[in-house]
């Protein structure tokens, strides 16, 4: 009986003690990766991937722009391919910033349609022999924004 009570003892005392153990080793881990600088990753901070919400289809990179008012799809543009962010080549532009340039225009004509209190003209137009969208209203006699493929 003793014997068996000693084994039983002894078995608790090491559950227990594993137990303890795994907690510490996983609650612990968290606490330490905090500790340590951010190391890169093989996929983050890579130039020649695209970033997110870009799509690479060989030598083109296509991007969403959204409406400002509700965030739905307003159309796509493509850009041809830019392989090194950090380094785009001269003329060219990321079809990301591309977007986001764009989308600014929208929300800066958003903000002054609003202020005009009034609905602006928006029509399709040639340019250089290239389609563009423009917005217009009565108290300007230039376009307010101009939205191409290309960059004027």
């Amino acid at each position: 009986m003793f014997l068996f009570n000693r084994f039983l003892y002894l078995i608790i005392r090491f559950v227990l003690v594993s137990v303890m153990t795994i907690a510490m080793v996983f609650g612990w881990s968290a606490i330490a990766h905090s500790q340590l600088p951010s190391l890169p990753t093989a996929a983050s901070n890579d130039p020649h991937q695209p970033p997110s919400g870009v799509t690479r289809l060989g030598m083109y990179e296509i991007a969403s722009v959204h409406s400002p008012l509700d965030r739905n799809l307003l159309f796509e543009i493509v850009s041809p391919t830019v392989f090194n962010r950090s380094q785009p080549p001269d003329g060219s532009l990321p079809v990301e910033v591309r977007a986001e340039e764009i989308t600014q225009r929208l929300m800066r004509a958003l903000d002054r349609t609003n202020k005009a209190k009034q609905t602006p003209l928006v029509s399709i137009a040639i340019l250089n022999k290239d389609l563009i969208l423009q917005l217009s209203d009565d108290q300007t006699t230039r376009n307010t924004v101009r939205l191409s493929s290309k960059r004027y």
